[in-house]
């Protein structure tokens, strides 16, 4: 099993794909941690997949170059990736939150404004898809937010704040 990280690694990202597509045909999805553990996973896996493929050349020249281009590879990749990586993972959080008795996962995104989406709680890997509740806090002022509710159409009321 040590042998074929990189084929292992693209095992699992292909049965973590058909595991999303199946979930999102029920209206459901992984919560944002699990994304972003398998994210990782697959990211360590395909790294040390290609060292690992790197070491099997018995060239030694061949061998000296790969390593110098995929280093070359991973550190121009990390240096243009390095504000989506950050907003990534740690742009967005996600909590179980609890409005009138009624369980949700609750995703919080933030940049200029404040957004939380409430999805249907499922359990503590999965969650529903469908937008139930969003609190908007503009400009991160007030502390009662723009409350806007949902309906199974996906048709939204504002119940709370400006305009409720």
């Amino acid at each position: 099993m040590k042998r074929h990280i990189l084929f292992e690694t693209l095992i699992l990202i292909a049965v973590f794909k058909i595991l999303n597509d199946l979930l999102q045909a029920h209206k459901l999805r992984f919560r944002f941690f699990v994304i972003q553990v398998v994210v990782t996973l697959a990211v360590i896996g395909i790294i040390v997949g290609i060292i690992q493929l790197i070491r099997r050349q018995n060239n030694k020249k061949a061998r000296r170059l790969a390593y110098i281009a995929t280093t070359a590879t991973i550190v121009l990749g990390m240096f243009y990736a390095f504000l989506p990586i950050t907003i990534f993972y740690l742009g967005e959080r996600e909590t179980t939150a609890y409005i009138d008795g009624v369980k949700y996962s609750a995703n919080t995104s933030e940049f200029l404004d404040r957004f939380v989406y409430y999805y249907e709680y499922k359990n503590f890997f999965i969650s529903g898809n469908v937008l139930k509740i969003r609190d908007e806090y503009p400009g991160f002022t007030g502390p009662t937010p723009i409350r806007t509710v949902y309906n199974e159409d996906g048709k939204g009321t504002v119940v709370m704040g400006q305009g409720g």
